[in-house]
C-alpha cells in the first residue's frame, strides 16, 4: 500500500520544548508537557465548549493537564513531571536511588509509578478504597491548582478513566465546582478530536490550537 507524504506530515505533535505555541517558561522548564492525544483531547473540548481560555485534565493511567490560554496551547503539567495516575507516576527521590543503584530502569520505573502498585490494591477494588479515591484526587489537583492561577481558566474539563468512576468524578468535582464551570467528558473523545484536527486541515485550517499546519495540505 502506498501512503501519500500529506498523511505522515500532518500527524498530531505531542507538546514539547520545540513547539512554539507554549509558553516559553514551560519549554525551558520541560522537554515533555503531553503526548499528541493531549492535543487531539483539548482541540475536542476547544471545539465543544467554545471557550478561549480551558483547562483540561486526563485521569487515568497516568495524569496529563493542558491549558489552552487566548485559544492556543499554553502549557502542559504530565505524570512523568508531578502526578500519579493509576499505573503511571512520577520519579520521585527513592526511584532515582534505585535507578542509580541499577534495581530499576527508569522507564520501569515511570510505567509502574502509579497509586495501584504504590498501594498493592488492583484496578477492580482501587475506587472502593476512599483513601485511594483521595491519593488520586490530590494528585490530579496538583496539575490543576498549579496551571488554574496562570491560565485563569472559564472552563475545568475533566475526562479519562477514573472520572467515569461515579464516586470519584463526585469527590473531585466538589474539589473544583467553585473555582469556575466544570465539564465532564469520557475516555473516548481523543478520537473525536482529532477527527476535528482532521477535518479542519482538510478544509483548509493553517493552525490548530496555534500549532502550525505543516506542509500544507492540498486535496
Amino acid at each position: 500500500m502506498k501512503y501519500q507524504k500529506n498523511i505522515l506530515h500532518n500527524q498530531i505533535p505531542g507538546l514539547h520544548k520545540n513547539l512554539k505555541v507554549l509558553d516559553e517558561r514551560f519549554r525551558t522548564l520541560f522537554s515533555h508537557m503531553g503526548a499528541s492525544d493531549k492535543v487531539a483531547l483539548a482541540y475536542y473540548c476547544f471545539k465543544k465548549y467554545k471557550k478561549k481560555n480551558i483547562l483540561i485534565s486526563d485521569i487515568s493511567s497516568n495524569i496529563v493537564t493542558v491549558a489552552i490560554k487566548d485559544s492556543k496551547l499554553f502549557a502542559g503539567i504530565d505524570a512523568c513531571i508531578l502526578s500519579r495516575g493509576l499505573y503511571h507516576g512520577v520519579l520521585d527521590l527513592e526511584d532515582i536511588r534505585r535507578i542509580d543503584r541499577g534495581l530499576i530502569k527508569a522507564g520501569e520505573a515511570f510505567y509502574k509509578g502509579g497509586l495501584i502498585y504504590r498501594l498493592g490494591i488492583s484496578e477492580e477494588k482501587f475506587f472502593e478504597n476512599k483513601f485511594a479515591r483521595e491519593c488520586l484526587k490530590l494528585s490530579a489537583l496538583l496539575q490543576i491548582n498549579s496551571l488554574f492561577k496562570i491560565c485563569e481558566p472559564d472552563l475545568i474539563v475533566l475526562a479519562g478513566s477514573a472520572v467515569e468512576n461515579e464516586t470519584f468524578r463526585d469527590e473531585i468535582y466538589k474539589e473544583l465546582k467553585d473555582l469556575c464551570d466544570v465539564a465532564i467528558e469520557n475516555n473516548k473523545v481523543q478520537a473525536v478530536g482529532a477527527s476535528f484536527i482532521a477535518k479542519d486541515i482538510y478544509n483548509g485550517a493553517e493552525k490548530i490550537l496555534g500549532i502550525d499546519v505543516y506542509p500544507k495540505f492540498t486535496h
